[in-house]
């Protein structure tokens, strides 16, 4: 409790996902942005179109396609990251583990069930971006 303000723990660790996964998103997006070559730029520029229709119609498009397998691996970083929330007290799957292990002392199968939920998890989530990663790209 700082300064008599009192923060619900699940709304810090989101706050904290969310700040810290802002910055690297960010990063991404302006970093796949610059890699765009400039006579994309120039040339919708010089068709006449207005900067934010460049943007929109012949810079972005380029730009997304760029930016997507990046994005997709800090999406499964910020899931992984998650597991962290029990340092806080949030009951997220780590903990829920944690709690049932402490009732039953079956170590192996709980960590193991963890273990294998997460990696559907994530699994799931490489497949969608693999998935989409093909269909974006350029033959």
């Amino acid at each position: 409790m700082l300064l008599g303000i009192r923060v619900n723990a699940m709304a810090a660790a989101i706050t904290a996902i969310v700040v810290n996964s802002g910055a690297y998103i960010a990063e991404v997006v302006r970093g796949s942005f610059l890699s765009v070559p400039r006579g994309l730029r120039e040339a919708g520029l010089a068709l006449g179109l207005p900067t934010w229709r460049v943007l929109a119609f012949v810079v972005g498009p380029v730009a997304f396609r760029r930016m997507t397998p990046p994005l997709g691996n800090q999406f499964i970083v910020s899931l992984k990251d998650t597991s962290l929330f029990i340092v806080i007290g949030v009951g997220e799957l780590t903990r829920q583990g944690q709690e049932i292990m402490a009732s039953n002392f079956r170590a192996v199968e709980i960590w193991s069930a963890v273990a294998v939920l997460y990696l559907l998890m994530i699994g799931t989530l490489t497949l969608l971006l693999r998935t989409i990663e093909k269909r974006m790209r350029i033959l």
